[in-house]
């Protein structure tokens, strides 16, 4: 049959749960490591050296979706399923 819509993978791998999930977590890491911050200066402590680097998120959370949807190529190659992209 012939399909259509978000790529290799579905919305899942390209759009949604996968993606989604990596920025989930890269906000909830920062969350914590601010946070933590915070509480420690009130206490007397330096934290320093935090960063966020928005284009090395959003590099490495594409080669993932990347390498997640060439999964699903190589894995129907291997079946002798053909696909035409386009």
């Amino acid at each position: 049959g012939i399909r259509r819509g978000a790529g290799v993978g579905g919305t899942c791998v390209n759009v949604g749960c996968i993606p989604k999930k990596i920025m989930f977590s890269a906000a909830t890491l920062y969350e914590s490591i601010h946070g933590k911050t915070e509480l420690a200066s009130g206490n007397g402590i330096t934290v320093s050296g935090t960063s966020f680097d928005w284009a090395k998120l959003k590099k490495e959370r594409d080669a993932l979706v990347d390498r997640a949807s060439n999964n699903y190529l190589r894995n129907w190659g291997k079946e002798g399923i053909e696909v035409v992209l386009g």
